[in-house]
């Protein structure tokens, strides 16, 4: 529930298995499509604007038919993330 009591369903809410941090991960894999591009878009502001921010709070991947996310990339964020 965001503070301005909206519901926003992330693909992911993960805790830090030792700092308890709760972080969300979206994965925004339609990037080819427009309408898709423009909705993740103000996703990711919603998130924004309720104080959780990509990097920190949320983790947003991306792909489109010609540039796949990899499972190499998924390893090193979570790494990255959580192995810290």
């Amino acid at each position: 529930m965001l503070d301005n009591g909206m519901c926003i369903y992330p693909d992911f809410t993960v805790r830090h298995p030792i700092t308890g941090k709760r972080v969300y991960w979206e994965h925004f894999g339609l990037m080819d499509d427009q309408e898709y591009r423009n909705n993740a878009c103000k996703k990711i502001r919603l998130y924004c604007d309720n104080g959780i921010i990509p990097s920190i709070d949320l983790i947003a991947t991306f792909e489109t038919a010609e540039h796949p996310l990899d499972v190499e990339r998924v390893e090193a964020i979570i790494k990255e993330f959580f192995c810290n």
